[in-house]
């Protein structure tokens, strides 16, 4: 069995960068990137995908070499540890995860390694970086940086240019692109997206814009919820045999035992994350907060007990906060 390295890797031939890109999104400017806060794992050697497929939700085996993949890992309980987001590159699985998880998740999945299983689980995080772009002129701001936006297919990662390339589509339908690359080379592609007209967008920006088009994040997987309760069904798969937290998330789903679902509320007043109340619903758990002018977007958590109603009040300390639910991004 072969060890971690806890020091930044650096024999990876492809770096990990993650290019979101909106073509619906036309405040402001017309791109914005986000460069990301994550953590990024490779492991590598003849029993990598043995060893990463048994800790997993999905059967990554079923997956042509390209394709780019997301799962989760949970524990015994059945709720998320991390979430992954894989590219298969010269014979090494590269894993874009949760910052704060980065150390553990590589400490885990280093401790299901038998003694005669040959696998190296190493850290990039100083090495692969994570970039994320939006706006209506995305594609053109991809053509002139010499990418051809013809030639991306939906979840299948293109080699270009010591990069891997991969289209994608949030949960709302708004097309996403991914890219790979070398964090090396981090610095002269922001450059050259501020010359071709793109804006830097921060951490918080970051979170309404995908609060806003329903794109899932850190404050939703770092929660320990269980994937039903967040609407990753598709993300389970139950028919691959055992993984940590199989016999719960099957006894749920036989049972049909959802308790609490996923909702987006606006408000004029100010949200912050953590636990709400409502007279009628009980407790709200309010994941990720993003702000825009005068208006506070959120992703709550609720029980599925109840409808959701078109708005209701949030209440905090004494504070009764009125929100209102909305689930297309066109209807903001």
């Amino acid at each position: 069995m072969t060890r971690t390295l806890i020091a930044p890797v650096v024999v990876v031939s492809l770096l990990a960068e993650l290019i979101r890109v909106n073509f619906q999104d036309i405040q402001k400017h017309p791109v914005t990137a986000f460069l990301q806060n994550c953590s990024i794992t490779v492991i590598r050697g003849e029993d990598a995908e043995i060893v990463l497929n048994r800790n997993l939700t999905i059967d990554i085996n079923q997956y042509p070499d390209n394709a780019r993949i997301e799962s989760l890992l949970c524990d015994s309980t059945g709720r998320i540890s991390d979430r992954f987001i894989h590219a298969n590159i010269d014979e090494q699985i590269i894993l874009i995860h949760n910052a704060k998880m980065g150390d553990q998740t590589r400490q885990r999945l280093l401790a299901g390694v038998s003694w005669d299983e040959s696998v190296d689980i190493l850290n990039a995080d100083s090495v692969l970086s994570h970039i994320t772009i939006t706006g209506n002129d995305s594609s053109i701001l991809l053509r002139k940086l010499g990418v051809n936006p013809e030639e991306l297919k939906t979840g299948e990662w293109l080699n270009f240019n010591d990069a891997l390339i991969a289209s994608n589509e949030s949960s709302s339908g708004i097309p996403v692109v991914d890219i790979l690359l070398r964090s090396e080379s981090k610095q002269d592609l922001l450059e050259q997206m501020v010359e071709h007209g793109c804006v830097i967008g921060n951490e918080s920006q970051w979170d309404t814009f995908r609060i806003r088009n329903g794109i899932i994040g850190t404050g939703e997987f770092a929660g320990s919820y269980i994937p039903y309760d967040l609407g990753l069904h598709h993300l389970v798969d139950l028919t691959k045999g055992c993984y940590p937290g199989q016999e719960i998330h099957a006894r749920m789903d036989s049972r049909n035992a959802q308790s609490r679902r996923l909702i987006r509320i606006q408000s004029e007043q100010a949200l912050t994350t953590g636990d709400y109340r409502n007279t009628d619903i009980g407790r709200i758990t309010l994941t990720s907060v993003g702000h825009l002018d005068s208006m506070s977007y959120a992703f709550a958590l609720m029980s599925n007990k109840h409808e959701s109603p078109d708005d209701f009040h949030l209440i905090r300390e004494g504070v009764s906060i009125n929100v209102f639910i909305f689930q297309d991004p066109a209807d903001l």
